[in-house]
């Protein structure tokens, strides 16, 4: 029982198929995160397991990386199933890429980091599947910088032995950077979970996605198109590395790169001086401390009281309510190729008018001046003027 072993237990979020809660461990005195299932039997076209949830869960335990969440129990007693796992403090990476385009020296880090753990985790035999914005979070570093930690990893393995085989696609997955091969019903692999890194990456770079909050059917046909070049929402991102994205994101599978291994071996090193991210306060970490518990999956496909609403993808029903964090957009910049062309011609249009203002303005003072003078001789009068022409005014 839960209860024996862990005290001051807390929501911190609830669904209709269960919640997260903060707690502590009265064993080795630490606070944890504890995701409860509620249990619901024969649901969907999988006959709930307990014995198979648990195994598959303590599966989850061996899975050890610095950027992965560390899960430390499981189990499935009189209240349903549950997995224990560490409460970490910072906040989810929707919120970083809400704040603005990151440089691209941050995202080849952000790039690092997350590779090395997904490449440690399809050698273990485990795809994702299902990445959103919300499955990383940010947590700082004592050294400057942040630590980006997957917290789901595994949970889609999970969610079909309540749910059903489409609790993936139709609860936890996010459109707008699902590959296009999971859109026809293709178990995940290497090359999909590449392909949503990549999506992840781009908008990291772009401060948002092109595909936010679009329909299911728009962005299906939009992903066979491929991406706006990320020139269009950033500047500033080296050609290399945008060329090395490119082969995350290829919409061809074969012309994306094999594996986790192959895409840290080719990634470029990326130097920027622009300002860094700064650190997030004290506060703002405490707050979002919530937040870094494995993440709520709302199983039934129905909204949760707090959760932020989008639409989600179910291959046989169309689109759902889910739990997933909506993507936030992406809003294009000036090219700056055309800005440079326009700015000679605006520069010549301002001085000419400029000059044509001083002309004015010097012509007439000068007329001014010229008519205020008086003259050597005096100005006749009218009637000086018309006397030898008007016979009535002569003498």
């Amino acid at each position: 029982m839960l209860k024996d072993r862990y005290e001051n237990i807390t929501l911190i979020k609830k669904g209709r198929t269960g919640g997260v809660y903060q707690a502590l461990d009265s064993k080795l005195k630490r606070e944890v995160a504890i995701r409860r299932f509620f249990d619901k039997h024969d649901v969907g076209d999988v006959v709930y397991s307990k014995d198979r949830f648990t195994e598959v869960a303590q599966a989850l335990t061996n899975l050890q990386h610095p950027n992965l969440i560390r899960v430390f129990d499981v189990g499935v007693d009189d209240e349903g199933a549950y997995v224990v796992s560490q409460l970490l403090k910072g906040k989810p990476l929707h919120e970083g890429v809400a704040e603005g385009a990151m440089p691209a020296a941050e995202v080849v880090d952000v790039a690092y980091q997350l590779l090395d753990v997904f490449s440690m985790a399809h050698d273990s035999g485990y795809y994702h599947g299902a990445l959103t914005s919300g499955s990383i979070m940010m947590t700082p570093q004592a050294r400057g910088g942040y630590r980006y930690v997957v917290l789901d990893m595994g949970l889609s393995s999970l969610a079909p032995l309540v749910r059903g085989r489409d609790a993936v696609l139709a609860v936890m997955a996010d459109q707008a950077i699902l590959a296009p091969e999971l859109f026809e019903g293709a178990a995940a692999d290497a090359k999909s979970d590449l392909y949503m890194l990549g999506q992840i990456f781009y908008m990291c770079l772009a401060g948002g996605h092109p595909y936010g909050g679009l329909g299911v059917q728009e962005v299906k046909d939009r992903h066979k198109e491929g991406l706006p070049p990320i020139s269009q929402y950033n500047l500033n991102v080296p050609q290399e590395f945008e060329e090395w994205l490119l082969k995350l994101i290829a919409v061809d599978r074969d012309e994306r790169l094999a594996s986790a291994v192959e895409a840290i071996d080719s990634l470029p090193s990326v130097t920027s001086a622009l300002k860094p991210r700064p650190e997030p306060s004290l506060d703002e970490v405490n707050e979002g401390a919530s937040a870094m518990a494995l993440p709520l999956i709302n199983i039934t496909g129905e909204p949760s009281s707090n959760a932020s609403m989008a639409p989600g993808v179910n291959l046989e029903s169309g689109p759902v309510s889910t739990t997933v964090v909506p993507t936030t957009y992406a809003v294009p910049v000036v090219n700056a190729q055309e800005e440079q062309k326009r700015f000679p011609v605006l520069l010549v249009t301002l001085l000419c008018l400029l000059l044509l203002i001083l002309a004015a303005g010097a012509f007439f003072i000068m007329s001014h001046k010229e008519a205020s003078e008086p003259g050597d001789e005096a100005i006749p009068s009218f009637s000086e003027q018309t006397k030898d022409k008007d016979p009535f005014l002569s003498e």
